[in-house]
Parts: C-alpha cells; structure tokens; sequence
C-alpha cells in the first residue's frame, strides 16, 4: 500500500499522531485501491473480448466508487482541519495520481466494441451516402440505423427514380433540341424567303427605276428633238422672214437707187461672180477664155458709164 500511495506529514507541518489519525481515515479506500490495482493489473493485458469489455466496466466503477468515496472524506476531513485539509488535499491527490489513467484505460477497453460497431456504423454510413451521392438522392436521417433489408429498399426506390428522373429528363432535352432545331430551321426559312422577297422588290423597284428612266429618256429625247425642231423651224422661219424682210428692203432700197447706182450694183456682183469662178476651170485654156470675157465685160460696162 505504501508503494501504491504515501503522503509525507511533514510537509503540512502535521504530528505524526494526527498525520496517522487521518491516513486511518482513508485506508478503506487505499486497502480497496490496492485490491482493484491487482484487477487492473490482470484487465490491462487480456486480450479484448466481450467478457473482458464488461470486467473493464464493472472495475471502472469500482475506481469511480473510490473516488467518489475518497472525495467524500476528503470534503468532511477538510471542513475541521486547515492543516488537515492540505493534508488531506495531499491524499486526494495521491490517490488520483494512483488512479490517474487507469479509469481511461478501462472505459477504454469497456467501451472497445462500441468503437467497432460505431466505426462500422459510420463506413456503413459513408458507403450507403456515396451510393446515394451517385443517384442525386439526399441522406435519410436514418441512413446509419437503416437495417440491410430497410436500406436495400429504400435505395432500389431511390435508384428507380432517379433513373427515372434521368430518363424523364433525357426525354424533355430531346424534344427541347428537337423543338430548337425546329424553331431555328423555320427562323432560317423565313430569313431565306424573306432576303428573297426582299431581292425581289429590290429587282421589281430597279426595274420600276430604270423603266421609269428610260421613259423619261424617250420623253427627253423627244422633247429634246421637238425642241431642235421648234428651233430649226423658228430659225428657218426668222431666215425666211429676215430674208423676205432684206428682199423687201433691198427690193425698196433698189426702186429708191437711181440708174448709175443700179449700174454699180451690177458691177459689183459681175465681179463677185468673176471671184467666184476664177481658176476654177481644170484647162488653162477656159480660165484665160474666162479672164478674157470678165475682163471685156467689166471694161464695156466701165466704158459705158464713162
């Protein structure tokens, strides 16, 4: 017991009479201290089996007894003495020292196959949400408690439907393609016909234009010929008048000139009648025989006026 647990008095300035006194006090708990350190000893190294979960537990709480016991005198014993109480803190606290772990390491080995069956829990957990991941089907909160046949039904239900779903939607993608394809292949249509109803008016109003032009063209055209015709016929016509009118004048200036003005008149145009012919015979013989008679002429009428 003393290798288990020992408290020096010393230290809290305590008699040995009264260091004993209180030790007395707590040695059923260090008598049952070694007793369980012996169970303890003997757990420790078993290999783990359902039996030895349930030793560990049952000398968990024999541990858990005797510190709850220990604590217990240590809150009476502390009451009466200062001193006594850091003794007594000191006893405590040995104890826990004693114990410290071996709680732990029984619940741990108490609690073993609860780690397995929940860590299988949590794989079977995880397995079950990854096949339901994969079919687009949220986690039940059951998932972990779900018994084989439980969960084999539910994810045959979930997997129907969401090959259904998935079929359903492969489906309404077909058609909303199909019906786009529709829609552009008739938007396309209607842009052809369209873009050839909009050539069409185009050709029809060039047509329109350039018959309109030509039209206008001839219009011009005979307007312009009937224009040159009104001048011709206007230039003809003011000829005519401005002739007859120096016909007229020349008729009145000559009934107005007297005989020697006559003559000269006469002269005059026998001799532009001579520049107009002289040297236009091919012979020489004709152009002398012309020079000849032009000459004679102009000199009997120079002769007569003389």
């Amino acid at each position: 017991m003393k290798d288990l647990v020992t408290v020096d008095h010393k230290k809290y300035d305590l008699e040995e009479n009264k260091a004993l006194q209180i030790a007395g006090i707590f040695q059923p708990m260090l008598s049952k201290m070694v007793e369980l350190e012996e169970n303890f000893n003997e757990i420790a190294i078993k290999e783990i089996t359902p039996e030895v979960c349930k030793e560990a537990r049952e000398l968990r709480l024999k541990y858990v007894k005797v510190r709850t016991g220990t604590a217990e005198i240590h809150k009476k014993q502390k009451e009466h003495y200062l001193n006594g109480g850091r003794f007594v803190d000191g006893w405590k606290n040995a104890q826990i020292m004693a114990s410290e772990g071996k709680e732990e390491k029984l619940k741990e080995i108490e609690e073993h196959y609860e780690r397995i069956e929940q860590n299988r829990l949590d794989d079977l957990r995880n397995s079950r949400s990854d096949l339901l991941f994969d079919i687009n089907t949220p986690d039940p909160e059951n998932l972990r408690s779900m018994t084989t046949e439980e969960w084999d039904s539910f994810y045959d239900k979930s997997a129907t439907a969401y090959e259904e779903k998935r079929e359903a939607d492969r489906i309404a993608e077909e058609a909303r393609i199909k019906a786009e394809q529709e829609e552009a292949a008739r938007l396309e249509a209607e842009r052809i016909e369209n873009e050839r109803i909009r050539k069409e008016n185009e050709q029809l109003k060039a047509d329109a234009e350039a018959a309109e032009a030509e039209k206008e063209k001839e219009r011009k055209e005979k307007q312009d010929l009937q224009d040159e015709i009104d001048r011709i016929e206007k230039e003809k016509q003011d000829k005519e008048e401005a002739e007859a009118k120096a016909e007229e004048e020349q008729i009145q200036a000559d009934l107005r000139k007297g005989d020697s003005d006559k003559f000269n008149d006469l002269v005059s145009d026998i001799e532009q009648i001579k520049e107009k012919y002289k040297g236009k015979f091919k012979s020489e013989k004709f152009n002398t025989l012309f020079e000849i008679v032009f000459d004679k002429i102009i000199e009997a009428f120079e002769e007569g006026i003389k």
